[in-house]
């Protein structure tokens, strides 16, 4: 009896674990925390710099590195916003929760010349990530 509690309890740190959210690094391996900077577009620059959509990131695997230019654009699927937001996306059984937020107007009009903000609350009932 002690041995099939014990498998049970084991399958289900197994499973909670396969579904917890996390953030995702450009290979989909959990890191504790990102952090990306988006290169704004550089007209003068060769790509992907005159894009818009360059980026810089840190992870707290390879933080010791400083700042790793990415190959991809932040509208890549392979991007680190894309590998940590498929699990939202890929959600069939729907058990998490998020809140997207972006400063642009539905009709594509910018509320500043500067940065605009963009942002990711997600979370179940066990894990969460701030994007």
């Amino acid at each position: 009896m002690f041995k099939q509690i014990l498998i049970v309890i084991l399958f289900s740190l197994l499973f909670q674990t396969a579904i917890a959210l996390k953030c995702k690094n450009e290979q989909f391996t959990d890191v504790d925390w990102y952090y990306v900077y988006k290169i704004p577009k550089l007209e003068d620059k060769e790509e992907p710099f005159n894009t818009g959509y360059a980026y810089a990131f840190m992870t707290s695997e390879d933080y010791a590195k400083g700042w790793i230019m990415s190959n991809n654009l932040v509208t890549d699927d392979e991007s680190i916003f894309a590998q940590t937001l498929q699990q939202l996306y890929s959600d069939e059984n729907e058990q998490h929760s998020y809140v997207l937020y972006s400063d642009q107007l539905p009709d594509g009009s910018e509320t500043s010349a500067y940065g605009h903000t963009k942002g990711v609350l997600a979370m179940d009932r066990t894990t969460d990530f701030l994007n």
